[in-house]
C-alpha cells in the first residue's frame, strides 16, 4: 500500500454505513440526498479516489462539476491530499469552465463564437439601448424612462437562456400561448355594465403576453448583434455547447467516450440549461447508449435557494424518474450542529429522513429568541451578546450575523466598528457603493468637470484632504459670491484665497497644485495610470495602508480589476470614457462584486444566508427575522415571463424558496443559535416575528426580552462624527442672519439637515436635472398668462411663455423636444379644465421677504400666485407639475407621504399673516396640477382652509428647527434615506 492509497484507507475507515455505500458504489446512476453537515464534499472526493482504484479508468476519464470557483479549489486540495499529483488530472470545473474548454478544444464545432469576446454587462446594456431606440417598441420603451427596462429585458434573456430558449424557441412559444389565449371561451363580459369588453383578469395575461412579444423581438436582435459584434455571454456558452451535443454526433460520442465518470455536486443548484448538458453527457438522449450511465449527483432540496438565478429543485428530484435503475443513498448523519438546532430544522422542513447530530458528549443548547423593542435595541442586543462569547474566548471568525438582504450589513457594522467588535462583511455589495470607490469618483467627476463647480466643491470633502470644514464652507460660498469665477480659477488666485482668511491655506494649496497635474493627465494617460496617480497623491492609498483596513484593500482591488476589465478592449481609453462606463453601470444598476481574498481574517463574519451556504460557524445569529423580512416578501417584477417557459416549474414556490433560505441559515450553526427580531420599526410601526420562529421546539426554546436602550446607547450607534468648532457655527449664524428661512428650506430641512445645509445655506452649485428644468418651464407659462391677463384669458401667452424659458434651458435636442410635446400638451389640458374657475384677479410670483418672526429667525417665502377677492381677503395658489396627489398624500396621511405640501401651504398663511399684521386673510390655500393622472387623464386641485391651530403648531416647529440650525445641532445627525447625496458629502469628510 503505497502513501496515498493509505490516506485514502484511513479517511475511508470513517466514513459512516451511508457515505461508503456512496464511495463504494462507483457504477450506474447514483443519487445523494446530503443534508448540511453530512459530509458531501469528503464523499464526492473518496468517490473520485475509489473510482481510479478500483477501475482502469484514468484520472483524465473523471468529469466532476461544482458551481462556484471556490469549490472547485476546494474539491481539488482535498483530492490532492488522497490521491497526489494524479489529482490535477482530474476534470475538476464549474459549468462554465467545463464549456469554455469544450470550445476551445473542438473550435470547428463553434464557428460563431471562436474568436470572439466575452460580453460585459456594459456591452450588453449598449446593445439593447440601442436596440429599443431602433424598434421603438410600445411597452418596453416608456416615455419617462426609456431604458427603465433594460436591466429587466437583459435578465429575462438569461432567464430564456437557462431555461435553453433560443429566440425562434420563444416565438413559437408565445405564438402557441397567444392562440391558446385567444382561443378562450370566457375572455369577454357576456352581461351587465362591461358586457362585451374584455374580462380585467384576462387584460393583465394579455398585457404579459405583449410584453413577451416585445420581449422576442428584442431577444432576436440582442442576438444577432452580439454574434456581428463577434462576441458572446456566459449563458450563450452553455447554449452553444448543450446544442452542439445535440446535433453534432460526431462531437457528442468524442465527449461521451471522454467521460466515463461523472459527478455533480449541489445538484438542486442547476438550471434547465446546465442540467440537459449533464443529460446529454450521460446519454439519455441517446438510443445507442444502453447500460446506465455513470453519473453520481449530490444534493439537497431542502437548499434548493437559488430559483432567482434560473435553478430548479426539480432537476434533482425528477432524476429518479428520468434513470429508475438510480440508486438512492441518503445522508442523515450531521457532524456539525447540536441536537437541539437539527430538531428545528426538521420542524421547519421535513426532510427524507430526520438528520442526527453526530455531536457525541456536548451540551444540548438551547434556541435563543430575542425579542427586541427597536431595530437598532436588537444590533445592541447582539453586539453585548457577541462581547460575551469573544470575552468567554471564543474566536470572533467562529460567529456570523446572517441577514436576509445586503442593505442590513451597514448599521450593524457600523455599531459593532463603535463597541470595538472586529468584522468583516461578506456582501455581494458594489465596489461602486464602498466609501473608498465613492472617494476615488468624486475625484474623477472634478476632474473630468472641473469647470463645473458642483462636482469640484464635492471633492472638497474628501477627508484624506485634511482641509478644515470652515475653509470648505468658505470657499463654497465664494463661488457663489463670484458667479462669474469658477472654483477651479480660485483655487489657483492667491489674493482670492487670501481674502478668505482661511483656517489651514497650506492644505488647500496643496490640494490645487495635485490637482492640477491630474487634470493636465486626464486626456494623456490611460485610465488606470490616472487612477495610480490619484491613489498616491490623494493620500487614498497612504490610509488604507496605514489603517490595514481589509474591507478598504478588498474594496480597491476589486476597483482596480474593474478599471481592468474596462481597458481589455482598448488600453488607451482615458478617464472619461471610464467615468461614461462607471454612469452606465450605476444607472442601469449593475453591480461589480467586491472580490473578498482574505477570509481567513480573525473577525465576526456578517453576511446575507444565501453567501453563508456551504459554511459553517460555532454560533450564528440570524438577525431583522421579522415577517416580511424572513418570509411573506413581496416581489416585484417588471418584466415576467410567460408561465408556460418553465414547464414543469410553473408551481410558484416564493414562500417555500423563503423558508428554504432560512433552513440554510439556521443550519449554519454547530454549538448556538441566536434568533432575533424588532417589536417596532424605526418609525414605530409594529412588526411581527417571522412565522419560522414558531417552529421551534418548545424544550429548546429560550426567550429573551429587550427593551429600549438608554439614550447613550441609541447614540453610541448612531454618532459617528465630532462636534462643530465655534468658527463654524459662528459662520453658519451669519448665513441664518443674511437668509432666514423658507417653505422650502423648512421642508428640506425636514427631510434632510445636510439636504437644507448645502442646498440652501451654502447654495452649493448642482447640476441642474431635466424635471426641474422642466417645472421651471411651466411655473413661465402659467405666469406669463396671467402678467397677459389677470383673469387668464390669454390661452397664447401660456403656452408662448413655456417655449420661450424651455428654449433657454440647457437641453439636448432630443429632450427639449420630448418635453416641448409634453408640456403643450398638458397645459392645454390644463387651460381648458381650469379657465373656467378664473374668477378673480391673479397675481404671479409674489415675494414676501424677511419677515421677522420670533427672536430666532426671520421668514421669506415667494408665492406663486395669490387671487384677489377684495382688499384683505386672498386664496394663495401653488402650481405643481408631476403626477397629482391625492389630498391625503398632500396632508400626509398616508404611508409614504410626509406632509411637505401642505406643511409648504400653512407656511404660506404664517407670512401673509406676519407681514400684513391682520390687515389682509388668507381665506384658502391651493394646490393646482399642471398635469393631468396618468391613469385617469384628469387634472386635479386641492383647496384647504388653514386653521390657526395648523399654524401655531407650524410655528413652534420653525423655532424648534430655527435653533438646532443656530446651535449645528444637526451636525452628527444623518437623514434615513439610504443613498441621500448630501449625507454622503457629509460622509466624504468621515
Amino acid at each position: 500500500m503505497n502513501e496515498y492509497q493509505a490516506k485514502f484507507a484511513e479517511a475511508y475507515k470513517k466514513l459512516n454505513k451511508q457515505q461508503k455505500m456512496a464511495v463504494d458504489t462507483i457504477d450506474g446512476t447514483v443519487l445523494v440526498n446530503a443534508g448540511p453537515g453530512t459530509g458531501k464534499t469528503q464523499i464526492l472526493t473518496l468517490r473520485i479516489a475509489n473510482i481510479m482504484q478500483k477501475t482502469d479508468v484514468g484520472a483524465g476519464s473523471i468529469l466532476a462539476i461544482t458551481f462556484t470557483e471556490s469549490g472547485v479549489r476546494e474539491m481539488r486540495k482535498r483530492l490532492l491530499s488522497i490521491i497526489g499529483p494524479e489529482a490535477h488530472k482530474v476534470h475538476i470545473n464549474t459549468f462554465h469552465g467545463f464549456c469554455n474548454g469544450l470550445i476551445s478544444e473542438y473550435p470547428e464545432y463553434f464557428p460563431e463564437i471562436i474568436g470572439a469576446t466575452n460580453a460585459r454587462d456594459i456591452d450588453s446594456i449598449l446593445i439593447i439601448e440601442n436596440i429599443l431606440d431602433e424598434l421603438r417598441p410600445e411597452i418596453l420603451r416608456p416615455r419617462g424612462d426609456k431604458y427603465f427596462y433594460v436591466y429587466s429585458i437583459l435578465s429575462a434573456i438569461g432567464e430564456l437562456k437557462r431555461e435553453v430558449f433560443k429566440p425562434d424557441d420563444f416565438i413559437n412559444l408565445l405564438n402557441k400561448v397567444e392562440s391558446e389565449f385567444l382561443a378562450r371561451a370566457d375572455l369577454y363580459h357576456e352581461k351587465g355594465a362591461h358586457v362585451g369588453k374584455m374580462k380585467g383578469e384576462h387584460k393583465d395575461t394579455l398585457r404579459l403576453i405583449e410584453k413577451n412579444k416585445e420581449l422576442a423581438q428584442v431577444y432576436t436582435e440582442y442576438q444577432n448583434k452580439i454574434l456581428s459584434a463577434r462576441m458572446y455571454d456566459f449563458s450563450d456558452m452553455i447554449l452553444y455547447v448543450s446544442d452542439a451535443l445535440n446535433n453534432i454526433e460526431d462531437f457528442r460520442q468524442n465527449v461521451q467516450e471522454r467521460y466515463q465518470y461523472i459527478l455533480v455536486d449541489e445538484h438542486q443548484d442547476t438550471n434547465q440549461a446546465q442540467n440537459k448538458i449533464i443529460d446529454l453527457l450521460a446519454g439519455l438522449f441517446d438510443e445507442s447508449i444502453i447500460n446506465s450511465p455513470n453519473i453520481f449527483v449530490v444534493g439537497d432540496d431542502k437548499q434548493g435557494i437559488y430559483r432567482f438565478q434560473g435553478a430548479s429543485v426539480l432537476n434533482f428530484t425528477e432524476f429518479v424518474r428520468k434513470y429508475p435503475e438510480t440508486v438512492v443513498i441518503n445522508l442523515i448523519e450531521n457532524y456539525r450542529s447540536e441536537a437541539s438546532i437539527l430538531s428545528y430544522a426538521e420542524n421547519l422542513l421535513s426532510g427524507h429522513e430526520p438528520l442526527k447530530s453526530q455531536n457525541k458528549g456536548s451540551e444540548a443548547s438551547k434556541i435563543n429568541i430575542y425579542e427586541c423593542e427597536r431595530p437598532v435595541d436588537e444590533i445592541y442586543a447582539v453586539a453585548e451578546k457577541i462581547k460575551s462569547l469573544i470575552d468567554s474566548g471564543i474566536e470572533p471568525k467562529n460567529i456570523a450575523i446572517l441577514y436576509r438582504t445586503n442593505n442590513e450589513a451597514v448599521q450593524i457594522e457600523n455599531a459593532f466598528s463603535k463597541l470595538g467588535i472586529k468584522n468583516k462583511v461578506f456582501s455581494d455589495k458594489s465596489i461602486y457603493e464602498n466609501i473608498i470607490v465613492k472617494k476615488i469618483l468624486k475625484i474623477i467627476e472634478a476632474l473630468v468637470n472641473y469647470n463645473d463647480d458642483s462636482y469640484l466643491l464635492s471633492m472638497l470633502h474628501i477627508k484624506e484632504f485634511n482641509l478644515h470644514p470652515h475653509d470648505i464652507i468658505a470657499i463654497i460660498r465664494k463661488a457663489n459670491d463670484l458667479k462669474k469665477r469658477s472654483v477651479f480659477s480660485i483655487l489657483y488666485e492667491a489674493k482670492l484665497l487670501d481674502d478668505l482668511n482661511l483656517v489651514e491655506p497650506e492644505k488647500v494649496i496643496d490640494l490645487s497644485v495635485n490637482f492640477k497635474k491630474w487634470v493636465s493627465a486626464r486626456d494623456e494617460k490611460n485610465a488606470k495610470s490616472v487612477i495610480e496617480m490619484i491613489l498616491r497623491e490623494s493620500g487614498i492609498l497612504h490610509k488604507i495602508i496605514k489603517n490595514n483596513n481589509v474591507d478598504e484593500f478588498d474594496a480597491l482591488n476589486s476597483f482596480l480589476s474593474d478599471v481592468d476589465q474596462f481597458l481589455v478592449n482598448d488600453k488607451k481609453s482615458n478617464i472619461v470614457s471610464f467615468l461614461d462606463y462607471v454612469y452606465l453601470k450605476e444607472r442601469h444598476k449593475i453591480k461589480t462584486k467586491i472580490s473578498h481574498t482574505t477570509q481567513s481574517l480573525n473577525a465576526v463574519c456578517l453576511m446575507t444566508a444565501h453567501k453563508s451556504k456551504g459554511l459553517e460557524f460555532e454560533y450564528v445569529f440570524v438577525m431583522h427575522a421579522n415577517a416580511g423580512i424572513w418570509g411573506n416578501r413581496r416581489q416585484i417584477e417588471h418584466l415576467k415571463l410567460v408561465p408556460a417557459v418553465y414547464g414543469l416549474s410553473t408551481v410558484d414556490e416564493g414562500e417555500l424558496d423563503e423558508r428554504r433560505l432560512f433552513y440554510v441559515a439556521i443550519t449554519r450553526a454547530k454549538l448556538g443559535l441566536f434568533l432575533t427580531y424588532a417589536k417596532t420599526n424605526i418609525e414605530g410601526k409594529e412588526l411581527l416575528p417571522a412565522d419560522y420562529l414558531e417552529s421551534v421546539p418548545a424544550e429548546h426554546l429560550q426567550h429573551f426580552t429587550h427593551d429600549a436602550n438608554v439614550a447613550s446607547d441609541i447614540e453610541l450607534i448612531n454618532n459617528d462624527s465630532l462636534p462643530p468648532e465655534k468658527i463654524e457655527i459662528e459662520f453658519v449664524n451669519k448665513l441664518v442672519d443674511d437668509q432666514g428661512l423658507s417653505p422650502t428650506a423648512l421642508n428640506n430641512y425636514i427631510d434632510c439637515p445636510w439636504k437644507y445645509f448645502y442646498r440652501n445655506l451654502l447654495r452649493l452649485p448642482e447640476p441642474t436635472e431635466n424635471h426641474m428644468l422642466y417645472g421651471t418651464a411651466m411655473h413661465a407659462g402659467v405666469e406669463a398668462l396671467f402678467v397677459a391677463d389677470s383673469l387668464g384669458q390669454n390661452q397664447s401667452a401660456l403656452i408662448s411663455g413655456f417655449e420661450e424659458l424651455l428654449l433657454k434651458q440647457p437641453l439636448s435636442v432630443v429632450d427639449f423636444n420630448e418635453l416641448l410635446e409634453r408640456g403643450k400638451k398638458a397645459l392645454t389640458g390644463w387651460y381648458e379644465h381650469s379657465q373656467p374657475y378664473f374668477k378673480y384677479p391673479r397675481k404671479t410670483e409674489q415675494n414676501i421677504r424677511r419677515v421677522s418672526f420670533d427672536e430666532v429667525i426671520h421668514l421669506s417665502g415667494k408665492l406663486d400666485a395669490i387671487e384677489q377677492i377684495d382688499e384683505s381677503l386672498v386664496n394663495v395658489i401653488d402650481y405643481k407639475t408631476g403626477k397629482p396627489k391625492t389630498r391625503n398624500e398632500i396632508l400626509g396621511a398616508t404611508k409614504n407621504s410626509d406632509g411637505a405640501y401642505y406643511r409648504q401651504l400653512v407656511f404660506y398663511k404664517i407670512l401673509i399673516d406676519e407681514y400684513y399684521d391682520g390687515r389682509v386673510i388668507m381665506q384658502n390655500a391651493t394646490l393646482d396640477f399642471l398635469e393631468p393622472d396618468s391613469d385617469s387623464g384628469k387634472y386635479k386641485k386641492e383647496s384647504f382652509e388653514i386653521t390657526n391651530d395648523d399654524a401655531v403648531e407650524l410655528k413652534n416647529k420653525i423655532i424648534e428647527v430655527a435653533h438646532e440650525i443656530r446651535n449645528l445641532d444637526f451636525w452628527s445627525k444623518r437623514c434615513d434615506e439610504k443613498d441621500c447625496k448630501y449625507c454622503s458629502l457629509r460622509d466624504l469628510m468621515l
